[in-house]
Protein backbone atom coordinates (compact mmCIF):
# COMPACT_ATOMS: atom_id res chain seq x y z
CA UNK A 1 0.00 0.00 0.00
CA UNK A 2 1.23 2.88 -0.69
CA UNK A 3 1.82 5.90 1.94
CA UNK A 4 2.56 9.60 2.31
CA UNK A 5 4.75 10.71 5.36
CA UNK A 6 4.16 14.51 6.01
CA UNK A 7 7.26 16.17 5.18
CA UNK A 8 9.41 16.83 8.07
CA UNK A 9 11.49 19.50 6.51
CA UNK A 10 11.79 23.28 7.64
CA UNK A 11 9.63 23.50 4.14
CA UNK A 12 6.87 21.02 5.58
CA UNK A 13 3.85 23.05 5.28
CA UNK A 14 5.24 24.88 2.06
CA UNK A 15 2.82 22.13 -0.30
CA UNK A 16 2.34 23.74 -3.67
CA UNK A 17 -0.98 23.53 -5.20
CA UNK A 18 -2.20 23.18 -8.86
CA UNK A 19 -5.22 23.29 -9.79
CA UNK A 20 -4.97 21.38 -13.14
CA UNK A 21 -8.00 22.46 -15.96
CA UNK A 22 -11.00 21.75 -13.02
CA UNK A 23 -9.46 17.86 -12.51
CA UNK A 24 -10.38 16.66 -9.33
CA UNK A 25 -6.82 16.08 -7.65
CA UNK A 26 -6.15 16.17 -4.11
CA UNK A 27 -3.84 19.05 -3.65
CA UNK A 28 -2.43 20.81 -0.52
CA UNK A 29 -1.48 24.05 -0.13
CA UNK A 30 1.62 26.57 0.24
CA UNK A 31 2.67 28.63 2.66
CA UNK A 32 1.12 29.56 6.14
CA UNK A 33 0.76 33.33 6.24
CA UNK A 34 3.36 35.32 7.59
CA UNK A 35 1.78 37.84 10.34
CA UNK A 36 3.15 39.94 12.42
CA UNK A 37 4.38 37.96 15.95
CA UNK A 38 2.27 37.89 18.68
CA UNK A 39 3.71 39.25 22.22
CA UNK A 40 5.23 36.62 24.36
CA UNK A 41 2.48 35.65 27.24
CA UNK A 42 3.66 37.00 30.13
CA UNK A 43 3.68 35.84 33.83
CA UNK A 44 0.58 37.66 34.40
CA UNK A 45 -1.10 36.05 32.13
CA UNK A 46 0.67 32.33 32.26
CA UNK A 47 -0.37 29.94 34.92
CA UNK A 48 2.06 28.80 37.10
CA UNK A 49 2.23 25.47 35.56
CA UNK A 50 2.73 26.78 31.94
CA UNK A 51 5.87 28.60 33.81
CA UNK A 52 7.42 25.12 34.73
CA UNK A 53 6.81 23.84 31.32
CA UNK A 54 8.80 27.02 29.76
CA UNK A 55 11.33 26.96 32.05
CA UNK A 56 12.44 22.97 30.98
CA UNK A 57 11.94 23.19 27.62
CA UNK A 58 13.82 27.00 27.29
CA UNK A 59 16.83 25.04 29.33
CA UNK A 60 16.63 22.14 26.86
CA UNK A 61 17.05 24.30 23.95
CA UNK A 62 19.99 26.45 25.90
CA UNK A 63 21.72 23.06 26.19
CA UNK A 64 21.12 21.97 22.77
CA UNK A 65 21.85 25.21 21.28
CA UNK A 66 18.46 25.32 19.10
CA UNK A 67 16.99 28.48 18.05
CA UNK A 68 12.87 28.08 18.76
CA UNK A 69 10.76 29.31 16.59
CA UNK A 70 8.47 32.44 16.78
CA UNK A 71 5.42 32.45 18.74
CA UNK A 72 2.49 31.55 16.00
CA UNK A 73 -0.07 34.80 14.73
CA UNK A 74 -3.20 35.32 15.90
CA UNK A 75 -5.50 33.19 13.51
CA UNK A 76 -3.28 30.50 13.42
CA UNK A 77 -3.85 30.32 17.26
CA UNK A 78 -6.87 30.40 17.45
CA UNK A 79 -7.15 28.01 14.39
CA UNK A 80 -4.80 25.21 16.48
CA UNK A 81 -7.19 25.76 20.30
CA UNK A 82 -10.16 25.44 18.08
CA UNK A 83 -9.09 22.35 17.03
CA UNK A 84 -7.44 21.01 20.05
CA UNK A 85 -10.16 22.00 22.79
CA UNK A 86 -13.14 22.62 20.80
CA UNK A 87 -12.66 19.64 17.57
CA UNK A 88 -13.40 21.77 14.86
CA UNK A 89 -12.11 25.00 13.28
CA UNK A 90 -12.76 28.22 14.22
CA UNK A 91 -15.52 30.06 12.04
CA UNK A 92 -14.05 33.69 10.54
CA UNK A 93 -16.17 35.34 12.49
CA UNK A 94 -14.54 33.48 15.32
CA UNK A 95 -11.32 34.45 13.89
CA UNK A 96 -12.11 38.23 13.01
CA UNK A 97 -13.20 38.43 16.91
CA UNK A 98 -10.18 37.04 18.71
CA UNK A 99 -7.57 39.02 16.46
CA UNK A 100 -9.79 42.27 16.65
CA UNK A 101 -9.70 41.82 20.61
CA UNK A 102 -6.98 44.46 21.75
CA UNK A 103 -6.23 42.64 25.51
CA UNK A 104 -3.09 41.42 26.88
CA UNK A 105 -4.45 38.27 28.01
CA UNK A 106 -6.55 36.95 25.22
CA UNK A 107 -5.45 34.09 24.40
CA UNK A 108 -5.69 33.26 28.08
CA UNK A 109 -9.57 34.56 27.39
CA UNK A 110 -9.87 32.34 24.58
CA UNK A 111 -8.73 29.40 25.88
CA UNK A 112 -10.80 29.54 29.15
CA UNK A 113 -14.07 30.13 27.38
CA UNK A 114 -13.11 26.78 25.36
CA UNK A 115 -12.37 24.95 28.45
CA UNK A 116 -15.88 25.94 29.59
CA UNK A 117 -17.85 25.02 26.44
CA UNK A 118 -20.07 22.04 25.40
CA UNK A 119 -17.89 21.27 22.47
CA UNK A 120 -14.40 20.90 24.74
CA UNK A 121 -16.56 18.04 26.67
CA UNK A 122 -17.49 16.48 22.99
CA UNK A 123 -13.97 16.84 21.90
CA UNK A 124 -12.68 14.99 24.94
CA UNK A 125 -14.89 12.46 25.08
CA UNK A 126 -14.35 11.59 21.15
CA UNK A 127 -10.70 11.40 21.99
CA UNK A 128 -10.66 9.07 25.27
CA UNK A 129 -13.61 6.85 24.02
CA UNK A 130 -11.24 5.58 21.61
CA UNK A 131 -8.47 5.42 24.11
CA UNK A 132 -10.55 3.22 26.30
CA UNK A 133 -12.85 1.53 23.74
CA UNK A 134 -10.38 1.59 20.85
CA UNK A 135 -11.94 1.78 17.06
CA UNK A 136 -13.90 -1.78 16.60
CA UNK A 137 -12.50 -3.52 13.39
CA UNK A 138 -14.74 -3.20 10.43
CA UNK A 139 -15.40 -7.32 10.45
CA UNK A 140 -16.19 -6.43 14.52
CA UNK A 141 -18.17 -3.56 13.87
CA UNK A 142 -22.03 -5.18 13.16
CA UNK A 143 -21.77 -7.94 15.40
CA UNK A 144 -21.01 -6.28 18.24
CA UNK A 145 -23.79 -3.33 17.35
CA UNK A 146 -25.97 -6.54 16.66
CA UNK A 147 -25.19 -7.62 20.27
CA UNK A 148 -25.35 -4.73 22.77
CA UNK A 149 -28.24 -1.96 22.79
CA UNK A 150 -26.90 1.01 21.19
CA UNK A 151 -28.26 3.16 24.38
CA UNK A 152 -25.55 1.28 26.52
CA UNK A 153 -22.84 3.13 24.67
CA UNK A 154 -24.77 6.20 24.21
CA UNK A 155 -25.27 6.44 28.55
CA UNK A 156 -20.82 5.66 28.02
CA UNK A 157 -20.33 8.60 25.58
CA UNK A 158 -22.65 10.90 27.73
CA UNK A 159 -20.58 9.55 30.68
CA UNK A 160 -17.25 10.25 29.13
CA UNK A 161 -18.59 13.78 27.99
CA UNK A 162 -20.34 15.18 31.43
CA UNK A 163 -17.10 13.94 32.86
CA UNK A 164 -14.44 16.36 30.92
CA UNK A 165 -17.31 18.79 31.52
CA UNK A 166 -17.99 18.95 35.01
CA UNK A 167 -14.01 17.95 35.15
CA UNK A 168 -14.06 14.78 36.85
CA UNK A 169 -10.47 14.29 38.28
CA UNK A 170 -8.42 11.61 36.09
CA UNK A 171 -8.47 9.17 38.92
CA UNK A 172 -12.14 9.36 39.86
CA UNK A 173 -13.00 8.69 36.02
CA UNK A 174 -10.11 5.65 36.07
CA UNK A 175 -11.58 4.44 39.65
CA UNK A 176 -15.24 4.43 37.67
CA UNK A 177 -14.15 2.46 34.32
CA UNK A 178 -12.02 -0.13 36.80
CA UNK A 179 -14.71 -0.99 39.52
CA UNK A 180 -17.17 -0.30 37.27
CA UNK A 181 -20.10 -0.52 40.30
CA UNK A 182 -21.62 2.86 39.80
CA UNK A 183 -22.54 4.75 42.89
CA UNK A 184 -24.76 7.13 41.06
CA UNK A 185 -26.81 7.65 37.72
CA UNK A 186 -24.58 10.04 36.61
CA UNK A 187 -21.57 6.98 36.37
CA UNK A 188 -23.43 4.60 35.14
CA UNK A 189 -22.13 5.06 31.39
CA UNK A 190 -18.75 4.32 32.81
CA UNK A 191 -19.77 0.17 33.40
CA UNK A 192 -19.38 -0.20 29.32
CA UNK A 193 -15.67 0.17 29.70
CA UNK A 194 -15.92 -3.52 31.06
CA UNK A 195 -19.23 -4.63 30.35
CA UNK A 196 -18.50 -3.73 26.04
CA UNK A 197 -15.67 -6.18 26.23
CA UNK A 198 -17.98 -9.07 26.81
CA UNK A 199 -15.47 -10.98 29.40
CA UNK A 200 -12.35 -11.27 27.25
CA UNK A 201 -10.38 -10.43 30.43
CA UNK A 202 -7.08 -10.66 28.11
CA UNK A 203 -8.30 -7.50 25.99
CA UNK A 204 -9.10 -5.59 29.33
CA UNK A 205 -5.64 -5.76 30.69
CA UNK A 206 -4.07 -5.25 27.07
CA UNK A 207 -6.23 -2.09 27.37
CA UNK A 208 -5.66 -1.47 31.31
CA UNK A 209 -2.51 -0.88 30.85
CA UNK A 210 -1.47 1.47 28.53
CA UNK A 211 -4.81 4.06 28.85
CA UNK A 212 -4.21 4.19 32.73
CA UNK A 213 -0.13 2.93 33.16
CA UNK A 214 1.47 4.04 29.67
CA UNK A 215 2.69 0.70 29.30
CA UNK A 216 2.02 -1.77 26.32
CA UNK A 217 2.14 -5.14 28.27
CA UNK A 218 0.86 -7.77 25.46
CA UNK A 219 4.34 -9.12 24.96
CA UNK A 220 4.71 -10.42 28.09
CA UNK A 221 1.92 -12.83 27.29
CA UNK A 222 4.31 -15.65 26.98
CA UNK A 223 7.45 -14.27 28.04
CA UNK A 224 9.13 -11.85 29.91
CA UNK A 225 9.37 -8.51 28.15
CA UNK A 226 12.74 -9.03 25.54
CA UNK A 227 13.28 -5.41 25.96
CA UNK A 228 11.77 -3.81 28.84
CA UNK A 229 13.23 -6.07 31.48
CA UNK A 230 10.90 -4.94 34.43
CA UNK A 231 7.76 -6.15 32.49
CA UNK A 232 7.39 -9.83 33.77
CA UNK A 233 5.61 -12.30 32.23
CA UNK A 234 3.38 -12.62 35.90
CA UNK A 235 2.54 -8.59 35.81
CA UNK A 236 0.81 -9.76 32.58
CA UNK A 237 -1.45 -12.77 33.80
CA UNK A 238 -1.63 -11.21 37.26
CA UNK A 239 -3.92 -8.11 35.54
CA UNK A 240 -5.70 -10.25 33.75
CA UNK A 241 -6.10 -12.27 37.43
CA UNK A 242 -7.88 -9.14 38.61
CA UNK A 243 -10.69 -8.88 36.31
CA UNK A 244 -11.51 -12.71 35.42
CA UNK A 245 -13.60 -13.28 37.89
CA UNK A 246 -16.44 -10.31 36.12
CA UNK A 247 -19.64 -11.29 34.56
CA UNK A 248 -21.75 -9.41 32.69
CA UNK A 249 -25.44 -9.08 33.79
CA UNK A 250 -28.81 -7.11 32.87
CA UNK A 251 -30.31 -5.38 35.30
CA UNK A 252 -33.09 -3.11 35.98
CA UNK A 253 -30.94 -0.48 35.94
CA UNK A 254 -28.79 -1.29 33.17
CA UNK A 255 -25.80 -3.24 32.44
CA UNK A 256 -23.82 -4.13 35.14
CA UNK A 257 -20.58 -6.12 35.83
CA UNK A 258 -20.97 -8.83 38.42
CA UNK A 259 -17.98 -10.47 40.50
CA UNK A 260 -17.59 -13.37 41.86
CA UNK A 261 -15.87 -14.36 45.00
CA UNK A 262 -14.69 -17.62 44.01
CA UNK A 263 -12.77 -19.11 40.39
CA UNK A 264 -10.56 -17.47 38.34
CA UNK A 265 -7.20 -19.66 39.79
CA UNK A 266 -5.41 -19.77 36.22
CA UNK A 267 -2.35 -20.83 35.42
CA UNK A 268 -0.19 -19.95 32.45
CA UNK A 269 2.66 -22.07 30.39
CA UNK A 270 5.80 -21.01 30.65
CA UNK A 271 8.62 -21.12 27.87
CA UNK A 272 11.18 -23.53 30.29
CA UNK A 273 7.76 -25.75 30.48
CA UNK A 274 5.24 -26.47 32.94
CA UNK A 275 2.80 -23.89 34.21
CA UNK A 276 2.79 -21.05 36.94
CA UNK A 277 -0.02 -19.78 38.93
CA UNK A 278 -1.42 -16.72 37.88
CA UNK A 279 -1.47 -13.94 41.42
CA UNK A 280 -2.68 -10.82 41.75
CA UNK A 281 0.19 -8.54 40.67
CA UNK A 282 1.84 -5.87 38.60
CA UNK A 283 4.53 -3.17 37.48
CA UNK A 284 5.27 -1.77 41.25
CA UNK A 285 2.50 -3.28 43.18
CA UNK A 286 3.29 -6.07 45.80
CA UNK A 287 1.77 -9.15 45.73
CA UNK A 288 -1.91 -8.80 46.91
CA UNK A 289 -2.48 -12.12 49.55
CA UNK A 290 -5.45 -14.23 48.15
CA UNK A 291 -6.33 -17.59 49.75
CA UNK A 292 -6.19 -20.23 46.68
CA UNK A 293 -7.59 -23.77 47.18
CA UNK A 294 -5.80 -26.89 47.56
CA UNK A 295 -4.81 -28.92 44.56
CA UNK A 296 -8.03 -30.99 44.34
CA UNK A 297 -10.48 -28.82 46.49
CA UNK A 298 -13.67 -27.58 45.05
CA UNK A 299 -14.45 -23.74 45.88
CA UNK A 300 -18.27 -23.40 47.10
CA UNK A 301 -19.48 -20.23 46.30
CA UNK A 302 -22.19 -18.71 49.60
CA UNK A 303 -23.78 -15.71 50.46
CA UNK A 304 -21.48 -15.38 53.45
CA UNK A 305 -18.79 -14.52 51.04
CA UNK A 306 -20.32 -10.77 49.73
CA UNK A 307 -21.48 -7.78 51.36
CA UNK A 308 -24.86 -7.63 52.97
CA UNK A 309 -26.84 -5.66 50.63
CA UNK A 310 -27.15 -1.77 51.53
CA UNK A 311 -30.92 -0.33 52.06
CA UNK A 312 -33.72 -1.90 50.48
CA UNK A 313 -33.58 -4.67 48.43
CA UNK A 314 -31.85 -4.17 44.55
CA UNK A 315 -31.40 -5.99 41.68
CA UNK A 316 -27.74 -4.89 41.68
CA UNK A 317 -25.05 -7.67 41.69
CA UNK A 318 -23.77 -8.77 45.23
CA UNK A 319 -19.94 -7.52 45.83
CA UNK A 320 -17.77 -9.99 46.79
CA UNK A 321 -15.84 -9.24 50.28
CA UNK A 322 -12.48 -9.75 48.67
CA UNK A 323 -13.30 -7.75 45.71
CA UNK A 324 -10.27 -8.51 42.88
CA UNK A 325 -11.61 -5.25 41.30
CA UNK A 326 -11.39 -3.16 43.99
CA UNK A 327 -7.92 -4.48 45.33
CA UNK A 328 -6.74 -3.26 42.12
CA UNK A 329 -8.00 0.19 42.54
CA UNK A 330 -6.11 0.44 46.18
CA UNK A 331 -3.21 -1.04 45.80
CA UNK A 332 -2.15 -0.50 41.73
CA UNK A 333 -4.22 2.46 40.79
CA UNK A 334 -4.25 4.57 43.84
CA UNK A 335 -1.13 6.27 44.92
CA UNK A 336 0.79 5.38 41.54
CA UNK A 337 2.84 7.66 40.62
CA UNK A 338 2.67 6.12 36.86
CA UNK A 339 -1.10 6.97 36.32
CA UNK A 340 -0.43 10.71 36.47
CA UNK A 341 2.73 10.04 34.24
CA UNK A 342 0.87 7.98 31.87
CA UNK A 343 -1.95 11.17 31.74
CA UNK A 344 0.08 13.74 31.54
CA UNK A 345 2.23 12.41 28.87
CA UNK A 346 -1.01 11.31 26.93
CA UNK A 347 -2.59 15.12 27.28
CA UNK A 348 1.20 16.76 26.19
CA UNK A 349 0.86 14.15 23.20
CA UNK A 350 -2.78 15.66 22.39
CA UNK A 351 -1.45 19.08 22.42
CA UNK A 352 1.71 19.08 21.32
CA UNK A 353 2.15 16.65 18.55
CA UNK A 354 3.95 13.57 20.45
CA UNK A 355 4.43 13.01 23.93
CA UNK A 356 7.55 13.39 26.25
CA UNK A 357 7.77 9.79 25.77
CA UNK A 358 6.60 8.52 22.24
CA UNK A 359 4.94 6.64 21.80
CA UNK A 360 2.50 7.12 24.44
CA UNK A 361 2.22 3.89 25.56
CA UNK A 362 5.44 2.55 25.51
CA UNK A 363 6.27 4.32 29.29
CA UNK A 364 8.98 2.10 29.89
CA UNK A 365 12.97 1.50 30.60
CA UNK A 366 13.31 1.20 26.75
CA UNK A 367 11.58 4.39 25.62
CA UNK A 368 13.35 7.19 28.50
CA UNK A 369 11.15 10.73 28.40
CA UNK A 370 12.74 13.42 26.16
CA UNK A 371 12.64 15.51 29.20
CA UNK A 372 12.14 13.15 32.22
CA UNK A 373 12.75 16.68 34.98
CA UNK A 374 9.40 18.50 32.95
CA UNK A 375 7.52 14.89 33.05
CA UNK A 376 7.86 14.43 36.71
CA UNK A 377 7.60 18.04 37.56
CA UNK A 378 4.15 18.03 35.34
CA UNK A 379 3.42 14.63 37.07
CA UNK A 380 3.56 15.78 40.57
CA UNK A 381 1.94 19.06 40.22
CA UNK A 382 -1.01 17.14 38.00
CA UNK A 383 -1.65 14.91 41.42
CA UNK A 384 -0.97 17.61 43.71
CA UNK A 385 -4.02 19.33 41.71
CA UNK A 386 -6.20 16.71 42.90
CA UNK A 387 -5.82 15.30 38.88
CA UNK A 388 -7.33 18.24 37.76
CA UNK A 389 -7.28 17.59 33.96
CA UNK A 390 -9.15 21.29 32.96
CA UNK A 391 -6.27 22.95 34.93
CA UNK A 392 -3.64 20.49 32.92
CA UNK A 393 -4.55 20.94 29.62
CA UNK A 394 -5.00 24.86 30.12
CA UNK A 395 -1.11 25.31 31.09
CA UNK A 396 -0.27 22.92 28.23
CA UNK A 397 -1.79 25.26 25.91
CA UNK A 398 -1.10 28.56 27.65
CA UNK A 399 2.98 27.39 27.68
CA UNK A 400 5.26 28.45 25.17
CA UNK A 401 6.16 25.48 23.22
CA UNK A 402 2.21 24.96 22.19
CA UNK A 403 2.14 28.99 20.90
CA UNK A 404 5.48 28.29 18.89
CA UNK A 405 4.75 28.73 14.59
CA UNK A 406 5.15 25.05 12.67
CA UNK A 407 7.99 26.64 10.67
CA UNK A 408 11.05 25.71 12.90
CA UNK A 409 14.08 28.62 13.11
CA UNK A 410 16.97 26.39 12.46
CA UNK A 411 17.40 22.22 12.03
CA UNK A 412 15.54 21.26 15.78
CA UNK A 413 14.72 17.98 16.01
CA UNK A 414 10.83 17.63 17.26
CA UNK A 415 10.96 16.10 20.96
CA UNK A 416 12.83 19.25 21.74
CA UNK A 417 9.46 21.28 20.88
CA UNK A 418 10.91 23.98 19.45
CA UNK A 419 8.11 24.70 16.63
CA UNK A 420 4.60 23.85 16.72
CA UNK A 421 4.30 20.09 15.37
CA UNK A 422 1.81 18.99 12.39
CA UNK A 423 -0.69 16.99 14.22
CA UNK A 424 -3.24 14.67 12.08
CA UNK A 425 -6.96 15.92 12.76
CA UNK A 426 -9.20 12.53 14.13
CA UNK A 427 -12.14 11.57 12.29
CA UNK A 428 -14.49 13.26 14.75
CA UNK A 429 -12.24 16.59 14.20
CA UNK A 430 -11.77 16.52 10.29
CA UNK A 431 -15.75 15.71 10.24
CA UNK A 432 -16.48 18.25 12.46
CA UNK A 433 -13.79 20.99 10.64
CA UNK A 434 -15.59 19.98 7.06
CA UNK A 435 -19.47 20.34 8.18
CA UNK A 436 -18.59 24.17 9.73
CA UNK A 437 -16.47 24.97 6.37
CA UNK A 438 -18.98 23.66 4.32
CA UNK A 439 -22.41 24.74 6.34
CA UNK A 440 -21.31 27.57 8.77
CA UNK A 441 -22.98 26.02 11.31
CA UNK A 442 -20.80 24.17 14.37
CA UNK A 443 -23.83 22.05 15.20
CA UNK A 444 -24.69 20.54 11.83
CA UNK A 445 -24.76 16.64 11.82
CA UNK A 446 -24.61 13.98 8.92
CA UNK A 447 -23.74 10.34 10.80
CA UNK A 448 -23.19 8.89 7.70
CA UNK A 449 -20.52 10.69 6.59
CA UNK A 450 -19.12 10.81 10.45
CA UNK A 451 -18.96 6.98 10.07
CA UNK A 452 -17.08 6.79 7.01
CA UNK A 453 -14.59 8.97 8.11
CA UNK A 454 -13.59 7.04 11.31
CA UNK A 455 -13.37 4.08 9.00
CA UNK A 456 -11.09 5.55 7.16
CA UNK A 457 -9.28 8.27 9.69
CA UNK A 458 -8.79 5.58 12.15
CA UNK A 459 -6.11 6.75 14.25
CA UNK A 460 -5.78 8.70 17.27
CA UNK A 461 -1.87 8.79 18.73
CA UNK A 462 -0.54 7.61 16.25
CA UNK A 463 3.23 6.42 16.36
CA UNK A 464 3.61 8.05 12.82
CA UNK A 465 2.11 10.69 10.93
CA UNK A 466 1.03 9.41 7.67
CA UNK A 467 -1.72 9.55 4.87
CA UNK A 468 -2.49 6.81 3.00
CA UNK A 469 -3.75 6.20 -0.33
CA UNK A 470 -7.14 4.82 0.87
CA UNK A 471 -7.49 8.28 2.69
CA UNK A 472 -7.00 10.08 -0.62
CA UNK A 473 -9.08 8.14 -2.75
CA UNK A 474 -11.92 8.69 0.32
CA UNK A 475 -11.39 12.31 -0.16
CA UNK A 476 -10.78 12.66 -3.59
CA UNK A 477 -13.99 10.31 -5.01
CA UNK A 478 -16.52 9.51 -1.88
CA UNK A 479 -20.15 11.08 -3.23
CA UNK A 480 -20.88 11.94 1.00
CA UNK A 481 -17.88 14.52 0.50
CA UNK A 482 -18.68 16.13 -2.62
CA UNK A 483 -21.91 16.18 -1.58
CA UNK A 484 -21.08 17.88 1.36
CA UNK A 485 -18.45 20.44 -0.21
CA UNK A 486 -19.97 20.71 -3.93
CA UNK A 487 -24.00 19.29 -3.81
CA UNK A 488 -26.59 21.75 -4.30
CA UNK A 489 -27.68 24.11 -1.56
CA UNK A 490 -23.88 24.38 0.13
CA UNK A 491 -24.04 27.22 1.97
CA UNK A 492 -20.27 28.31 1.61
CA UNK A 493 -20.08 27.34 -1.71
CA UNK A 494 -23.51 29.38 -2.63
CA UNK A 495 -21.90 32.25 -0.87
CA UNK A 496 -18.84 31.66 -2.77
CA UNK A 497 -19.90 31.22 -6.10
CA UNK A 498 -22.37 34.61 -5.70
CA UNK A 499 -18.70 36.77 -5.13
CA UNK A 500 -18.39 38.67 -8.42
CA UNK A 501 -15.09 39.17 -7.78
CA UNK A 502 -12.87 36.13 -8.38
CA UNK A 503 -9.93 37.19 -6.03
CA UNK A 504 -12.31 37.91 -3.59
CA UNK A 505 -13.64 34.51 -4.16
CA UNK A 506 -10.26 33.02 -3.19
CA UNK A 507 -9.63 35.35 -0.06
CA UNK A 508 -12.72 34.26 1.90
CA UNK A 509 -12.14 30.38 1.12
CA UNK A 510 -8.38 30.53 2.04
CA UNK A 511 -9.95 32.63 5.37
CA UNK A 512 -12.76 29.81 5.91
CA UNK A 513 -10.71 26.81 5.56
CA UNK A 514 -7.00 27.88 7.27
CA UNK A 515 -7.74 30.96 8.88
CA UNK A 516 -5.47 32.61 7.08
CA UNK A 517 -4.93 34.72 3.72
CA UNK A 518 -3.53 33.24 0.75
CA UNK A 519 0.12 33.91 -0.23
CA UNK A 520 0.55 36.06 -3.17
CA UNK A 521 1.39 32.83 -5.84
CA UNK A 522 -1.67 31.42 -4.05
CA UNK A 523 -3.95 34.01 -4.93
CA UNK A 524 -2.69 34.96 -8.53
CA UNK A 525 -3.06 31.38 -9.47
CA UNK A 526 -6.23 30.81 -7.59
CA UNK A 527 -8.05 33.79 -9.42
CA UNK A 528 -6.66 33.53 -12.63
CA UNK A 529 -8.04 29.54 -12.14
CA UNK A 530 -11.55 31.07 -11.54
CA UNK A 531 -11.21 33.88 -13.89
CA UNK A 532 -10.79 32.10 -16.66
CA UNK A 533 -14.24 30.05 -15.98
CA UNK A 534 -16.97 32.91 -16.19
CA UNK A 535 -19.09 30.48 -17.75
CA UNK A 536 -19.37 28.02 -15.15
CA UNK A 537 -18.43 30.06 -12.01
CA UNK A 538 -19.70 27.80 -9.78
CA UNK A 539 -18.39 24.86 -10.83
CA UNK A 540 -14.91 26.19 -10.84
CA UNK A 541 -15.29 27.42 -7.34
CA UNK A 542 -16.75 24.01 -6.07
CA UNK A 543 -13.29 22.60 -7.34
CA UNK A 544 -10.76 25.15 -6.11
CA UNK A 545 -13.28 24.97 -2.19
CA UNK A 546 -12.90 21.37 -2.46
CA UNK A 547 -8.85 21.45 -3.25
CA UNK A 548 -8.73 23.71 -0.79
CA UNK A 549 -10.51 21.34 2.36
CA UNK A 550 -8.97 17.85 0.66
CA UNK A 551 -5.80 18.97 0.99
CA UNK A 552 -3.39 18.24 3.82
CA UNK A 553 -3.03 21.74 4.95
CA UNK A 554 -6.84 21.18 5.80
CA UNK A 555 -5.91 17.92 7.20
CA UNK A 556 -3.33 18.69 10.12
CA UNK A 557 -3.72 21.07 13.11
CA UNK A 558 0.05 22.95 12.39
Amino acid sequence: MLIHRFPTSPSRLRLSWRPLLGALLVLALAPVWAAPDAPSPTASTASDASAVINSHVERRWKEQSVTPAALCDDPTFARRVYLDLAGRIPTPAEVDAFVRETAADKRVRLVDALLTSPEYGRRMRDVFDVVFMGRPAPERRGRRRDRQPDEYRAEWLAYLERSFAENRPWDRLVQDLLVARPAEASTRGAVWFLYGRQERYQEIAETVSPAVFGVQIQCAQCHDHPLAEEIKQSHYWGLVAFFNRGKNKVTKAGPRVAESAIGGFAQFPLLTGGTKAAELTFLGVDLVPEKAPAAGEKEQDAPELYRPAEGAATDEPPVPRFSRREQFVERAVKGNPLVARAAVNRFWALLMGRGLVHPVDRMDSKHPPSHPELLEALAVDFERSGFDVRRLVRALVLSRPYQLDSRPAGNAQPDLFAYGLEKPLTAETLYRSLLVAATGKADAEQPELRDSLVEVFPDVFAEENISTLRQTMFLTNNPLVHGLLQGAGGATLDRLAANPDPAARVREAFRIAYAREPAADELKEATAYLAARPDRARQATAQLWWALLAGAEFRFNH
